[in-house]
């Protein structure tokens, strides 16, 4: 299997704008490839907060009920999300997940390991920015890199290629 992982934030428009042209990729891409979404702070607290609010989402199985939600309400209607309880506030309004659950499932072990274990896999594969996307745990890209969104898929789908050309022995 060929992995690509795109590290983004929840505060950039950047990522916001990529999020609809990766989703779209997604229902696209090749049967041999799973796609990961990767938290990254920035270095930056506000940033910590989203990739805790992500993966708490993921622990609470509502990823993907609170992922288009949280770049909504940070681009289209000017919620930061710089708290805890405007997450939980929009956590319980979108999926139903009580402030009590909500905050307990931030501050857990499992969430902030997650998060630990995300930001070392950006330090290691050299991420300064986002959004970014790794391929076969090997290729960076993404659309600062080529210049244009279409042209960050279409490096994606080379680089994909590449990978499985590589693991076949063949150049």
């Amino acid at each position: 299997r060929i992995e690509v992982a795109e590290f983004f934030w929840y505060g950039c428009s950047h990522c916001f704008a990529f999020d609809p042209v990766l989703k779209a990729w997604e229902k696209t891409k090749p049967a041999d490839v799973d796609f990961v979404r990767l938290p990254h702070s920035l270095g930056q607290p506000r940033g910590v907060l989203h990739a805790k609010a992500f993966y708490a989402a993921q622990s609470l199985n509502v990823g993907a009920k609170i992922h288009d939600p949280m770049f909504a309400a940070i681009h289209n209607q000017n919620n930061l999300l710089g708290t805890e309880a405007q997450l939980a506030t929009l956590f319980q309004q979108v999926a139903g997940i009580s402030p009590d659950v909500f905050a307990g499932t931030l501050s857990s072990f499992v969430v902030d390991a997650q998060v630990r274990k995300t930001e070392l896999l950006g330090k290691t594969y050299g991420v300064t920015s986002v959004p970014t996307v790794i391929v076969g745990g090997k290729y960076m890209t993404g659309p600062a890199m080529t210049g244009t969104q279409d042209q960050a898929i279409a490096a994606i789908n080379f680089l994909i290629d590449k990978v499985r050309k590589e693991r076949s022995g063949k150049k």
